[in-house]
C-alpha cells in the first residue's frame, strides 16, 4: 500500500507541465498539511499587542481574542513553525511575531486532539536593520482580591510578593545570514491567605530562565536553513504549616509540607527547504525536544494524645523524563492547470515519544511505645510510543474565488503500544473548501467569503507536547474537561466546521463559526464490590458544537489610531450514549446556556499608547460530561453557580513612547492584570497584578 501511495503522489506531482515558484507566506503549516491562507478561516494576534501582559502562560493572555474561558491551557495546542513539541512558554513572548488560531477542521487531522484548538505560533526570526539589542523590563505587586466572608477575612492574613520579568536579546543581519539570541528571567507567584492555623512559609513560586537562539542562512541559490534553539532551566517552591484539633481526639496536630520541582526543557529544530526543479520544493525538518523534571515533596504531622506523641513523615520523590523526536518531510509542486493553481503535496512525519516515570514514598511513623515503621513504595514506568505517517493532499485554487484542498493521513506503521482489543484506523481523510463571494460577484466594498471543511481524527493522530509545571488556582467552570488521547480505547472521530467572514470598508469585519465534532471520549465508574473499589472505564460517545462570533472595528489616521475586538463563544457538550444505557441523565449537557469571550481595546495618540481587555462569562450551563457522569444512577448530577455572570479586566496598561540619545526607541508604561471584576466572579485565579514596565531598543 505504501508504495502505490507514494507513487501516485509523484504521478499526480509529474501531470503538471506549467509551474511557479512555491512561496511559503501564502501557506501556514499545521504539521501534516498545508493550507493557503488566504482560503482559511483564522483569527491572528500579534505578539506586539501582547508585550505589556503579566502573564507567565500564553493561554492567559490570549483567551480575550479567542473564545474566552473555554480557551485555556488543556484546549489549545500550540504549533511552532510546523512542530508540536515542547512547551510555548519555553519562547518569551517578546519572541514571537504572531499567533493563528487555525478555524479549520484539517487542524485535527494535523495533530489537534479532539474538543482541541489549534494555534500556530510564527516567531521572530527576521528582524529590521542589520543589527541591534532590545531590552523589556516588567515587576508588578501581587496580591489577592479578597472574597473571603467577613468571618474569615477578619482573621486572615493576605500575604503579597512580586512578579517579575526581564528580557535582553541581540540579533545581527548579513548578506545571507541571519542569527539572534534572547535569553528572559521570569518569577510568577500565588499568594495566599494565611489564618486558622494555616501559615504559608513559602507561597507557590517559580523562576524560569529561557534562552533561544536561531540562525537563518541561504546557503546557495534555491536552498535555505534555518536553526533554533531554546532552554529552560525551572524551579518551583512553596512549604506551609498548619496547626488543626483533630476533630475525634480533641488533640492538636501540627503539619508540614514542603515541595521543591526541577524541571529543564531542552528543544531544537533545522529545516532545509531546497528548490529541485521549476516549480518542485521539497523541505526537510528535524525536531527534538527533551525533559527532566523531579519533585521533591516532605509531608510531615505530628500529635499528642494521652501523653504519647504520633509522627508521620513521609517523603516522595517523582522524577520524569522524556523525549520527543519529529522528522518531517515536504515534497511541494505548485503549477498550473489552465486557470486553476494547482499544488499537490506528499508529507512523511516519523515521531518517536520515550517517557519514563520513577517515583519513591519513603514513610516513617513513629508512635511512643511501639517500634518505628518504615515502608518504601516504588514505581517505575515506561512509555514508547511510534508514529510513522503520509499525507499525500492537493490544493486547487480558481482565481482566487474558489479553493478546494483534500488529502488524507495514512498510519504507515502498525500501532504495538496499544492493546489488541483498540481498533485503529490507518486512514483520516480530511476537505477543505472556500468560495470568496465578494469576487464571485465582482463586488469592490466588501469581503465576504464562505468556509467549509471536515476532517476524520483519531487518537493516533494527536501530537502531545511536555508541558511546564505550573501553579493552578482556579478551575474554570466554562472549560471541557476531557480525558481523550488513550489509543487503547476506540476512538473514531469526526469533525465539521463552517464560517463566515464579512469586511466593510476596510475597518470592519465580523465572522461567524460553527463546529461540529463526533467523537468518543471516556469517564470512571467507580463501583464497590465485596473485595472493594473497583474502578471502571466507560467509553462515551459524545458531540459538541461550538459557535464562535467575532467583530473587529479599526480607525487610522496621521496621529491617531484605535482597534477593538469582541468576541463571543458557546461550547455545547452531551453525552449521545454510553455504556451504562439510560442509567444516566444523557441530556443533562444540553440544558442551558453559557457564553463567553472577551473585548479588547487597543490605541496610539502620538507617542501614547494603551490597551484595555475584558474577559467574560455569562449564561446558564453545567460544567462538564466527567461530572454529568459522576452522580449516582437515578440522581440528576447537582451543579453549583449554574447561573453565574462574571466580568474582568483582564489587563490594562498606559504608557509613552520617548526618544533617548543612542537608542533606537524607549517606552515606559503602567499596566495592570485582574484589577476590576464583579464580586461573584469566578473566571480568574483571584489575584491582582499592578506595576511597570520600559521597553528600549539600542
Amino acid at each position: 500500500m505504501f508504495k502505490k501511495l507514494f507513487f501516485s503522489a509523484i504521478l499526480a506531482v509529474s501531470v503538471f507541465s506549467v509551474a511557479q515558484a512555491q512561496d511559503d507566506s501564502l501557506y501556514y503549516d499545521l504539521g501534516r498539511v498545508l493550507v493557503r491562507k488566504s482560503n482559511t478561516k483564522t483569527t491572528t494576534i500579534k505578539g506586539v499587542d501582547l508585550e505589556k501582559y503579566q502573564a507567565s502562560n500564553l493561554s492567559d493572555a490570549i483567551n480575550v481574542w479567542l473564545y474566552g474561558t473555554y480557551s485555556n491551557s488543556a484546549s489549545i495546542v500550540y504549533v511552532v513553525d510546523g512542530n508540536i513539541l515542547t512547551d510555548v512558554n519555553v519562547y518569551s513572548i517578546y519572541d514571537i511575531e504572531e499567533l493563528t488560531l487555525v478555524e479549520n477542521a484539517t487542524s485535527q487531522a494535523s495533530g489537534a486532539g479532539p474538543g482541541r484548538q489549534m494555534v500556530l505560533i510564527k516567531l521572530r526570526t527576521d528582524r529590521n536593520g542589520k543589527r541591534g539589542i532590545e531590552v523589556n523590563g516588567q515587576n508588578s505587586l501581587v496580591d489577592l482580591r479578597n472574597t473571603q466572608p467577613p468571618s474569615l477575612a477578619s482573621t486572615a492574613g493576605s500575604n503579597s510578593s512580586s512578579y517579575d520579568n526581564y528580557y535582553v536579546s541581540a540579533y545581527r543581519n548579513y548578506n545571507n545570514v541571519r542569527m539572534g539570541i534572547s535569553t528572559e528571567y521570569q518569577r510568577d507567584v500565588d499568594p495566599r491567605n494565611n489564618g486558622y492555623g494555616l501559615e504559608f512559609l513559602q507561597p507557590a513560586s517559580f523562576n524560569r530562565f529561557k534562552v533561544n537562539a536561531y540562525l537563518n542562512a541561504n546557503l546557495w541559490k534555491g536552498t535555505t536553513l534555518s536553526f533554533g534553539a531554546s532552554y529552560l532551566p525551572q524551579n518551583n517552591h512553596y512549604s506551609f504549616t498548619q496547626d488543626t484539633i483533630d476533630a475525634y481526639s480533641a488533640s492538636p496536630y501540627h503539619n508540614v509540607h514542603n515541595s521543591q520541582i526541577a524541571q529543564h526543557l531542552y528543544n531544537t529544530d533545522l529545516s532545509i527547504k531546497s528548490n529541485i526543479a521549476k516549480g518542485l520544493t521539497n523541505r526537510l525538518s528535524i525536531a527534538y525536544a527533551h525533559s527532566n523534571y523531579l519533585e521533591k515533596d516532605l509531608f510531615g504531622s505530628s500529635t499528642v494524645y494521652n501523653n504519647a506523641t504520633s509522627s508521620v513523615d513521609s517523603t516522595i520523590t517523582n522524577a520524569k523524563r522524556s523525549h520527543n523526536l519529529l522528522f518531517r518531510d515536504y515534497l511541494v509542486y505548485t503549477g498550473k492547470l489552465g486557470e486553476f493553481d494547482v499544488q499537490p503535496t506528499v508529507s512523511f512525519t516519523y515521531r518517536n515519544v520515550l517517557d519514563s516515570t520513577h517515583y519513591l514514598n519513603a514513610y516513617l511513623s513513629q508512635y511512643t511505645g511501639f517500634p518505628d515503621q518504615n515502608l518504601d513504595y516504588v514505581s517505575h514506568a515506561r512509555t514508547l510510543a511510534r508514529r510513522f505517517m503520509m499525507t499525500p493532499a492537493i490544493d486547487i485554487n480558481f482565481k482566487e474565488i474558489l479553493d478546494v484542498n483534500t488529502g488524507f493521513v495514512t498510519v504507515l506503521n502498525s500501532i504495538k503500544d496499544t492493546s489488541a482489543a483498540a481498533h485503529i484506523s490507518h486512514v483520516y481523510p480530511f476537505v477543505s473548501t472556500s468560495l470568496n463571494l465578494s469576487k464571485a460577484l465582482g463586488i469592490t466594498f466588501i469581503k465576504w467569503q464562505l468556509f467549509a471543511s471536515y476532517s476524520k481524527q483519531g487518537a493516533v493522530l494527536g501530537d502531545e507536547s511536555t508541558s511546564l509545571y505550573n501553579f493552578t488556582t482556579a478551575l474554570n467552570p466554562a472549560s471541557v474537561r476531557l480525558v481523550a488521547g488513550d489509543p487503547n480505547l476506540p476512538h473514531n472521530n469526526d469533525s465539521y466546521q463552517a464560517g463566515m467572514g464579512v469586511g466593510l470598508f476596510k475597518n470592519f469585519a465580523v465572522s461567524y463559526n460553527y463546529e461540529y465534532k463526533y467523537y468518543t471520549t471516556y469517564t470512571y465508574l467507580i463501583a464497590f464490590t465485596d473485595g472493594g473499589p473497583v474502578t471502571n472505564v466507560i467509553p462515551v460517545n459524545s458531540r459538541l458544537a461550538i459557535t464562535h462570533l467575532s467583530a473587529h472595528y479599526s480607525v487610522r489616521t496621521d496621529k491617531f489610531s484605535w482597534m477593538t475586538t469582541l468576541t463571543g463563544t458557546e461550547s455545547h457538550m452531551q453525552a449521545v450514549d454510553t455504556a451504562l444505557g439510560n442509567r444516566f441523565n444523557s441530556t443533562y449537557l444540553s440544558q442551558g446556556h453559557r457564553w463567553s469571550g472577551g473585548m479588547t481595546h487597543r490605541f496610539t495618540y502620538g507617542n501614547y499608547f494603551g490597551g484595555v481587555d475584558l474577559l467574560y462569562q455569562t449564561g446558564e450551563r453545567p460544567e462538564d460530561l466527567l461530572n454529568a457522569l459522576s452522580a449516582g444512577p437515578t440522581v440528576i448530577p447537582v451543579v453549583q453557580n449554574l447561573n453565574n455572570n462574571s466580568f474582568v479586566i483582564q489587563n490594562i496598561f498606559f504608557g509613552v513612547r520617548f526618544k533617548l540619545p543612542h537608542l533606537k526607541f524607549a517606552e515606559l508604561y503602567a499596566n495592570g492584570h485582574n484589577l476590576a471584576q464583579n464580586q461573584s466572579s469566578d473566571i480568574t485565579d483571584n489575584r491582582r497584578m499592578y506595576g511597570l514596565g520600559f521597553k528600549a531598543g539600542i
